[in-house]
């Protein structure tokens, strides 16, 4: 998809599924395709290329960047760095609550994350601990700023929140101005999380803390104040729980550091298989690209068509007994899938993609918007003389066909602009649709335009009825060279047009979708 290497499924959120892959430099990626019911919300995707761009520019070493993303595919996605570890949602509910040291050293380097995310006029907007991963290095906050190109449409507008009910802060809930304080709150509720493996009853304004220490559970409070102006900032929290971390390096659990270490060995199988699996793919295609191949391995059928997937990939190895995070969540479970939901091994990389067998085309299909009939926009060349000249001769010289055509043109006009409109918003095969169908009606009545415009003479209409020939009519006359050549030039373009249009078609059926 979009040059990555599917490897398999690692879970799903609310704003779409998260896939594990690899670039063709061997990157690997957590690459989110949001879903299409949220993509169709008006001023989505413009809100959505805007936070890409805002947030491809925080790399504060506390997140994890946004690396690539497609805004104007037909499924908007993005592209983060992968990590192996656990999120604190998926390390608490396998092992418990974070120690009391590890506890002071995750809020001080999140707070510091967070300070350096507010000071770039910058607000996460769902913290939580399903979007916070445990690494070697310091806890790492993911799903930073997309949220927001979906707060500011219509979804907001009919009531409805982007979020986590449980970890909103109360003006988030209530929908009002969402301002650094709002990740603050959020910020005290999965430290609390964190430190208890609890959340908040439904109704109640603060955890349940006993057997938390009391100056953690002081600076938790504090960040919970139901008025968002008595909150600490970031800066705040950073310097006050500095000064109560004592770790090192080694700062996680040793469970936790174990599951990591696990997931990056099983990470690294994973890619390898599949590397070998490539390469068997790519020897078959070379053997079958060989002289004589076809001969010597002939079969009844043929040779084989180049990239083509094995007919059974074969199985990931299994994971050691006992290893965790080998399921993925139903929120974004970034550790290693133990079985991956999606045709992974022996897909090919490159090439306009092959059937998954059950109809659906899995390549590109850029060409549906290449080319001239991948611009609608463009049959404003035939539609303007078209138009113009219908007009002028149906007052002067009213006929049946004259009449359809000065009706047909406006049509053909919205249907151009709206073709445009949502040229990357409507599924590739409904557009296609439409798209094959207006460059064949504007074929049709280019021709019969033709044909209808340059047959007209003031002499002959004076003829025809009896009478004199008019002012107008003479105008028209005088005109009616020059859009006869325009309609004769646009015919002689649609000798191109009208076979590509039905070439289109055909390949669209052919490719099932």
């Amino acid at each position: 998809m979009s040059g990555y290497r599917i490897l398999g499924r690692l879970g799903e959120g609310g704003m779409g599924r998260v896939y594990l892959a690899r670039n063709r430099g061997g990157r690997s990626v957590a690459l989110k395709l949001i879903h299409s019911d949220m993509a169709a919300v008006p001023g989505f995707r413009d809100r959505f290329r805007r936070e890409v761009d805002v947030v491809q520019r925080v790399a504060g070493t506390g997140t994890v960047p946004v690396v690539d993303a497609g805004a104007d595919d037909q499924h908007p996605w993005y592209a983060s760095d992968y990590l192996p570890g656990p999120s604190v949602q998926e390390a608490v509910d396998q092992f418990g609550p974070l120690p009391e040291e590890t506890l002071w050293r995750f809020a001080a380097d999140l707070a510091e994350t967070l300070e350096d995310v507010h000071s770039k006029s910058l607000v996460h907007r769902d913290l939580k601990p399903s979007n916070v991963l445990l690494s070697s290095s310091g806890p790492k906050l993911i799903d930073f700023g997309i949220v927001h190109a979906a707060l500011d449409t219509g979804l907001t507008m009919s009531g409805a929140r982007i979020g986590t009910p449980v970890y909103m802060s109360p003006e988030q809930a209530y929908g009002e101005r969402v301002t650094t304080a709002s990740d603050i709150y959020s910020f005290g509720l999965t430290l609390a999380f964190a430190a208890t493996g609890r959340t908040r009853r439904r109704g109640s304004e603060a955890p349940e803390l006993s057997g938390v220490d009391n100056r953690l559970a002081l600076l938790i409070l504090h960040c919970l104040d139901p008025e968002p102006e008595r909150r600490p900032t970031a800066a705040e929290l950073h310097v006050q729980a500095r000064a109560f971390d004592t770790t090192t390096d080694t700062w996680l659990p040793a469970q936790v550091a174990s599951a990591i270490a696990r997931t990056s060995e099983q990470l690294l199988n994973l890619e390898a298989l599949d590397d070998l699996t490539q390469a068997r793919t790519d020897t078959v295609t070379d053997d079958a690209r060989a002289p004589g191949a076809g001969f010597h391995s002939a079969t009844t059928h043929g040779p084989p068509p180049p990239h083509t997937a094995p007919s059974t990939p074969p199985p990931p190895p299994p994971p050691p007994p006992g290893t965790p995070y080998s399921t993925p969540r139903a929120d974004y479970g970034y550790g290693y899938p133990q079985q991956p939901t999606v045709p992974a091994y022996g897909y090919p990389p490159t090439g306009p993609g092959a059937p998954n067998g059950v109809g659906q085309w899995q390549g590109s299909r850029d060409w549906v918007y290449g080319g001239l009939l991948g611009r609608p926009l463009l049959g404003l060349i035939w539609l303007l003389p078209l138009g113009i000249g219908s007009y002028l001769v149906v007052f002067a010289q009213p006929t049946f066909m004259g009449c359809l055509r000065v009706l047909t043109v406006p049509a053909l006009l919205g249907m151009c602009v709206w073709l445009t409109a949502v040229r990357n918003r409507m599924p590739a095969g409904k557009w296609c649709g439409w798209n094959q169908t207006f460059w064949l009606v504007l074929a049709f009545f280019e021709v019969q335009g033709w044909w209808g415009i340059s047959s007209y003479s003031a002499m002959g209409v004076a003829i025809e009825t009896k009478g004199k020939v008019t002012a107008y009519q003479n105008v028209v006359d005088s005109l009616n060279g020059l859009f006869s050549l325009a309609l004769a030039l646009g015919s002689l373009a649609l000798i191109y047009v009208v076979p590509a249009a039905i070439a289109r078609g055909m390949r669209r059926r052919k490719e099932g979708f």
